[in-house]
């Protein structure tokens, strides 16, 4: 197989610019393709679920990918985990997991209490670094359901509990934040958290969760990308820019 660059160094002299800026378009290219795949071999989602008295602990999705997702029966519910999303391996200062589901109730099964959990793992973490004094966890839990539904959340740090939200009532949102002495023990680290729901037959719930760990307690910060994403326009923008500048040196000769 004939390798692209080779192609592009049997070129004549006379296109040597040319040569030159697919030189650099190849090179994009490749670190792309380089992201994507430390993206996709660094993330890691568990989703675990049961429901009291009836199924216990039972892992439904196990994947090594930043998002993963749920949807089928489950005790005597229909649940669909639409999202469960990480930023893993972290990015800027932040170590990331969102969490949505809806879960909609059957006939209530014998022996069931009704409290389904939902508890979702992302890893591995490596920022904000093992050695931060002090780790701060955002824990935002919702009850988004459109009818009556009871819900708590928990965020973890490695298996270590922030304090329990809830229970959070139709339409109740709770934001937490909590502190994490360091540095870890364990590292790469995990970030983790757990939602339960208790819906009465027949009826629909929802529920949103968001845990986010990070070296400093202000957490209202711009959006941050993926760092797939920072490092492809960073490239991508010192490629166009690195272009528009020989250009002109071209031109103005």
């Amino acid at each position: 197989m004939v390798r692209f660059e080779a192609l592009v160094d049997a070129l004549p002299d006379g296109l040597a610019v040319f040569k030159h800026v697919k030189r650099l378009q190849w090179k994009l290219i490749g670190a792309i393709a380089a992201l994507a795949v430390t993206s996709t071999a660094n993330a890691g989602i568990i989703i675990t679920m049961s429901e009291g008295g009836l199924v216990g602990p039972t892992v439904v999705v196990n994947t090594a990918s930043d998002a993963g997702s749920f949807s089928g029966a489950f005790g005597d519910y229909t649940v669909s985990i639409n999202t469960a999303v990480t930023n893993s391996p972290g990015a800027g200062s932040f170590a990331t997991l969102n969490v949505s589901s809806t879960e909609i109730r059957g006939v209530a099964a014998a022996g069931s209490t009704g409290v389904l959990s939902i508890n979702v793992v992302a890893s591995p973490f490596t920022i904000p670094a093992a050695t931060t004094p002090v780790f701060f966890l955002q824990s935002i839990g919702s009850n988004s359901s459109s009818s009556l539904a009871t819900v708590t959340f928990q965020s973890f740090l490695d298996g270590a509990p922030a304090p329990l939200q809830g229970p959070l009532a139709h339409g109740e949102s709770n934001t937490i934040v909590a502190p994490f002495p360091g540095p870890l023990s364990t590292f790469p680290f995990n970030i983790s958290d757990t939602t339960t729901i208790l819906v009465s037959p027949g009826l629909e719930g929802s529920t949103s969760g968001s845990t986010i760990v990070s070296n400093t307690p202000n957490f209202f910060p711009p959006p941050v990308p993926e760092p797939g994403s920072t490092l492809v326009w960073v490239v991508t923008a010192a490629t166009v820019f690195g272009v528009a500048k020989l250009r002109k040196r071209w031109a103005s000769a």
